[in-house]
């Protein structure tokens, strides 16, 4: 096997592993987070449906010998591979608005405490 036949073949494997993740991604999610509830989970798994329709072409080939070249096919894979980037500046903003208007608690070990008692010179008598 030639080098260049090796990384094709490693590309088609990931190709099927990518696109079943995705489909496996979103299945699984589904069925403990109510993730179309949020913008935050719409982004999420609108990404992974964008990937898996960008892929899918591979795929009906690769399983069913189909050729899914048509026009509206392609039009089709254009428009989730655009959606890909919009999905992601889409993310960022609805993590900025929940990073600004809801940031999460900062969870303190107590360390600075500790480290202020330390410099008056208050220290704990242990007993």
């Amino acid at each position: 096997m030639t080098q260049a036949e090796l990384l094709a073949e490693i590309g088609t494997v990931l190709v099927h592993v990518t696109f079943w993740v995705s489909a496996a991604y979103i299945a699984g999610v589904s069925t403990f987070w109510p993730w179309w509830k949020t913008d935050l989970g719409w982004t999420i798994v609108l990404e992974a449906a964008a990937i898996m329709v960008v892929l899918l072409p591979f795929e009906l080939h690769a399983l069913f010998g189909l050729d899914p070249g048509g026009l509206a096919f392609t039009w089709l894979r254009l428009a989730a591979f655009a959606a890909v980037p919009v999905i992601l500046v889409w993310r960022f903003v609805v993590t900025l608005v929940i990073q600004l208007l809801d940031p999460p608690p900062v969870k303190r070990s107590g360390a600075r405490q500790r480290w202020k008692q330390r410099r008056r010179g208050g220290r704990r008598k242990r007993g």
